[in-house]
């Protein structure tokens, strides 16, 4: 197998705001894993709170490059605990590679990754869409601009989070996620917040 990757530097529609600061663009690695003339590919971000750079994840990558040509096709679960043996500081590194090997070994073997994984059939996963802090008037904006996910996780972490959650309820039936993740949380679910889930502080 050989191991490849390809910077990429994604522009956003909107900037993307946490707690920690704005995003205006995503630099982010396509990796690619390639056996004969079939490849699969897997993405990682670059994040400077995890101190993860395009040069950090192309050492990491480096570093594996060579175990993984010696190698021949394996399930995906054993290629991870092998990379891990020698890049297990990197998660980040090791997320693209194993997408990666999922995409090929279900390529090659004609199954989807979720039944490479043993997982319930792809209809029955929902999928969120993340709206980032930004004023109450700019959240609903960018909503009414994404109309009609199951899930949407708002990032917040401001004095005005519960006015946020209102106004998007007043636009939506749809599950309603908060992330305030290095953030000031101070809401509290109320009935006027109905349908909201507190998963993802930390």
């Amino acid at each position: 197998m050989k191991l490849h990757w390809q910077r990429v530097e994604l522009p956003l529609k909107d900037p993307f705001t946490i707690a920690r600061g704005t995003l205006y663009h995503q630099q982010c690695l396509i990796v690619g894993l390639t056996h004969g003339d079939v490849t699969g590919y897997g993405e990682v971000t670059c994040n400077s709170y995890y101190g993860h750079t395009y040069e950090s994840l192309e050492t990491s990558l480096s570093q594996v490059r060579e175990l993984i040509a010696d190698g021949d096709l394996i399930h995906p679960g054993e290629l991870y605990d092998r990379c891990s043996e020698v890049i297990a500081h990197d998660r980040f590194a090791l997320s693209a590679i194993d997408g990666a090997a999922y995409d090929l070994f279900g390529k090659i073997h004609g199954m989807r990754t979720t039944e490479v994984l043993g997982l319930p059939a792809i209809n029955q996963t929902q999928s969120s869409y993340t709206l980032g802090i930004d004023s109450i008037e700019e959240m609903v904006r960018k909503y009414r601009e994404q109309p009609g996910w199951p899930v949407y996780k708002i990032k917040l972490g401001t004095p005005h989070d519960l006015e946020i959650v209102q106004a998007l309820r007043q636009e939506t039936d749809a599950t309603i996620r908060v992330d305030a993740n290095c953030g000031c949380f101070s809401m509290w679910l109320d009935a006027e917040a109905d349908h909201c889930e507190f998963p993802c502080i930390g």
